[in-house]
């Protein structure tokens, strides 16, 4: 089974919305899972990694939301003022600084993992490291410019099956979002009504 970048995207949206973020961030991490995974980065995985440890943890704090820190950057178009900041999943940034890298190459960089962010697609040393295995803690972040010449990742149009644990994750949380039928909303037309025949 595999997914259409489409597809991930509007899970992204409901996901987000399950886990307890408003319309705005939920849209932004939609559009987010959507642009990783068709430039060849884990998107679902990471998305799916952030939403549900946000989800289970009270004490997150705003001031380390990913989406949140590169919508800023986005609408000030402005990564220097933010080069030091410390973020959960540093990983869903990349395409907010890739809608302001223009004709520049950015790195983005946290422990030992790096980036290279042109507007249209990206570079890796190592893929396999790039979502972390807990997401008890924000990590600092550096965003400076580069020459990298790097060869640029494999864009993708589906996201393959070794992505269902992430997708059941992403699920999870969108079911959250879905309302329970009442006998009202059955009498009203909803489903079978109170004569179900099958």
């Amino acid at each position: 089974m595999s997914w259409s970048l489409g597809e991930v995207r509007a899970l992204g949206v409901k996901a987000a919305r399950g886990a307890g973020m408003d319309w705005g961030i939920a849209e932004e991490a939609g559009f987010v899972v959507e642009w990783l995974e068709g430039h060849g980065l884990q998107g679902v995985e990471t998305l799916a990694q952030y939403l549900s440890n946000a989800n289970a943890h009270d004490d997150y704090n705003p001031k380390h939301c990913p989406l949140r820190l590169g919508c800023l950057i986005s609408d000030m178009d402005d990564w220097v003022t933010q080069k030091d900041a410390s973020v959960y999943e540093p990983l869903l940034m990349v395409p907010f600084l890739a809608s302001v890298a223009e004709n520049k190459t950015l790195l983005l960089q946290w422990d030992k993992n790096r980036i290279f962010i042109r507007k249209n697609n990206v570079s890796t040393d190592d893929l396999s490291a790039l979502v972390s295995s807990t997401n008890d803690n924000p990590v600092t972040i550096e965003i400076i410019r580069s020459e990298s010449t790097q060869d640029s990742l494999e864009l993708k149009t589906r996201i393959l099956k070794d992505a269902k644990p992430y997708i059941a994750k992403l699920n999870a949380l969108a079911h959250k979002t879905y309302a329970p039928a009442t006998e009202a909303s059955r009498l009203a037309g909803a489903g079978a009504g109170l004569n179900d025949n099958d």
